[in-house]
């Protein structure tokens, strides 16, 4: 999800995800755009989340996350993965 989106990649977002990759801000970005809807989502994989911590961004990574579990709090098989090197 690395820098500017194409209009295929949006499509895509818009089509019910059930898995999504992207750093804590670009996730956060699209969300707040409405270009990614969390609603669909099972699986959420932070990359760059530890880097994100170490630098002091815990805000988006809370924020992200606590956004998400609002939209899943009825579905118990959804699974979160705070950074790309834990899977």
């Amino acid at each position: 999800m690395a820098g500017r989106i194409s209009s295929g990649r949006r499509k895509k977002l818009r089509r019910s995800p059930q898995l999504v990759i992207g750093t804590p801000g670009r996730l956060l970005d699209h969300v707040r755009r409405g270009t990614l809807a969390l609603g669909s989502v099972n699986k959420v994989v932070l990359d760059e989340a530890d880097e994100m911590l170490k630098m002091g961004f815990i805000e988006d990574v809370e924020t992200l996350l606590a956004l998400w579990h609002r939209t899943i709090s009825s579905h118990s098989s959804r699974q979160r993965c705070p950074s790309a090197s834990c899977a």
